[in-house]
């Protein structure tokens, strides 16, 4: 029984060394944020542990231990750690869970299946490395609310207070905005937001009036050298505001952005959520 949970640590521990040296080289080229890193590394993962492991009947079982280990101590290297846990958990688990599967079910025909069976998930990803000088795949994300109140276009432009308490989903260890300065809403007049991140310090994102009419503004983004950049890449935000006949206004917050995580079939719609959430976040906080 000791020789057997001896045996099983030490496959965990070398599955977890090939991950490790697997999760460098990946950073290493500049390729954290594609999904060479979200679908490539856990298929690295648990490809390695079936290589290794003499038997199959609690393989699916120490697969999710060996990814809920890695992902636990990898969380103190991403940075922003809970909230890269929580986004890219479930695409490790599902990986690993696909090539434990595929083993398990070819386990008594030739065993060539299984490795040529387990680089699917990795010709599948290939499709998703960008490319360089790829044109980005713009996305816009629209909130509409109806509310009651007397402020207009004009309150863009004021200096506000930041938001005292963000939605939960941004207390999970995203950056946070700790100042910004508004200089108005005329042609020209720009707005700079400084975030802190806990690992990457200090980054401001600056924005730049280049539209205005008596009910809109229309923001195109400057420059953004804050930890956001790195998961999206936002292009322009329209604010509108319309009095309906019932003398209630209509705000209208729209972002178009484009998304720099990779699988984007999967960190597209959690970010399109982010996107949303934050537009709605921040209408409360001017118009009401």
């Amino acid at each position: 029984m000791k020789a057997i949970k001896k045996r099983k640590l030490y496959l965990i521990i070398a599955t977890l060394f090939v991950t490790s040296v697997a999760f460098r080289l990946i950073t290493g080229l500049h390729f954290g944020h594609t999904s060479l890193l979200f679908v490539g590394l856990p298929t690295v993962l648990a490809v390695t542990l079936v290589a290794a492991s003499k038997t199959t009947k609690t393989m699916m079982g120490l697969m999710l231990k060996v990814v809920t280990l890695f992902l636990l101590l990898s969380g103190i290297l991403l940075g922003e750690g809970l909230a890269c846990i929580i986004m890219a958990a479930p695409i490790f688990y599902g990986v690993g869970a696909v090539v434990v599967w595929l083993y398990n079910h070819r386990k008594y025909s030739n065993r060539s299946h299984f490795f040529s069976l387990s680089l699917l998930p990795m010709l599948v990803l290939g499709l998703q490395i960008p490319r360089i000088n790829e044109a980005p795949q713009w996305r816009t994300i629209e909130t509409i609310q109806t509310i009651s109140t007397t402020n207009n276009i004009e309150v863009l432009g004021h200096p506000q207070s930041l938001p005292e308490e963000l939605p939960l989903f941004f207390q999970l260890g995203f950056p946070k905005p700790i100042d910004w300065k508004i200089d108005g809403v005329s042609v020209g007049d720009s707005s700079a937001i400084v975030f802190d991140s806990s690992t990457k310090g200090l980054g401001t994102m600056l924005l730049k009036v280049v539209e205005r009419t008596e009910n809109s503004v229309l923001y195109t983004f400057i420059s953004d050298n804050t930890h956001m950049s790195h998961w999206l890449t936002f292009k322009t935000v329209k604010v509108s505001i319309n009095t309906l006949e019932n003398g209630q206004k209509q705000i209208q917050w729209q972002t178009t952005y484009a998304c720099s995580l990779g699988p984007q079939w999967y960190f597209e719609p959690i970010e399109d959520f982010a996107v949303g959430l934050m537009q709605a976040h921040l209408i409360q906080h001017f118009f009401i």
